[in-house]
């Protein structure tokens, strides 16, 4: 039985955006000696895209923009660890931020590797 696992992915520029939207959404301290009298100013949100995608995918649209073969080692799940199925609940700061992904998969992945390949340079032996 072969089973693929799905992720949720997120790009550096929807991190960015949902930060700052935190930063100026965030309310000023309350209260005095340590005690608040109104809701917290630290708040936890979760930034990603709610369309999860198996790794496969991810790796064949990789393949593609890279002109590459990857060399695949699938291994069975483990009985224990790893999830077959996770995506990010962004309704919270859908509510708060007013929060919404805008780059897609295929869109995010060509932008990481344009920007590797002017960095690291494409004529890199791959190892």
């Amino acid at each position: 039985m072969i089973m693929a696992v799905w992720l949720g992915t997120l790009h550096t520029s929807m991190t960015l955006k949902g930060c700052v939207a935190a930063i100026d959404t965030a309310e000023k301290s309350t209260g005095s000696g340590g005690k608040k009298t109104g809701p917290a100013q630290l708040r936890v949100f979760n930034l990603g895209n709610t369309s999860p995608v198996p790794v496969t995918k991810l790796v064949s649209i990789l393949e593609s923009l890279l002109k590459k073969k990857a060399k695949k080692n699938v291994l069975p799940m483990p009985r224990n660890g790893d999830v077959l199925f996770t995506h990010a609940n962004i309704s919270y700061a859908k509510k708060e931020l007013h929060y919404k992904p805008e780059t897609d998969l295929q869109t995010g992945l060509k932008k990481f590797v344009d920007w590797y390949l002017d960095y690291y340079g494409s004529d890199k032996k791959s190892s």
